[in-house]
């Protein structure tokens, strides 16, 4: 499944990188962010609000079974709505 968690955190470094003038050449991130931040719109949250695509928390396992049949994504789960909605926040700033 798509994990939206993961993808939310990177766009939320990336645009603050941009905003901090951390990169040198900013282009690259900001147009990242922006992807990120439209396919988290049309991907990771429902016309309700509803948060999809997050990994529901894990513990430590040494089977792949474990990763890919075990930990599925949860709706709503509280790992990923901070951080999408940071993320979000943050790629407003950009545009």
């Amino acid at each position: 499944y798509q994990e939206s968690s993961c993808t939310a955190m990177a766009a939320c470094a990336f645009s603050r990188g941009v905003r901090h003038q951390w990169y040198e050449n900013p282009e690259p991130y900001r147009e990242g962010c922006v992807k990120a931040c439209d396919g988290l719109k049309k991907k990771a949250v429902d016309g309700d609000g509803h948060v999809h695509g997050v990994c529901r928390g894990s513990e430590f396992s040494c089977s792949r079974r474990y990763y890919a049949e075990q930990l599925l994504p949860r709706l709503d789960d509280t790992h990923g709505i901070g951080i999408i909605l940071l993320a979000l926040c943050e790629g407003e700033k950009l545009v």
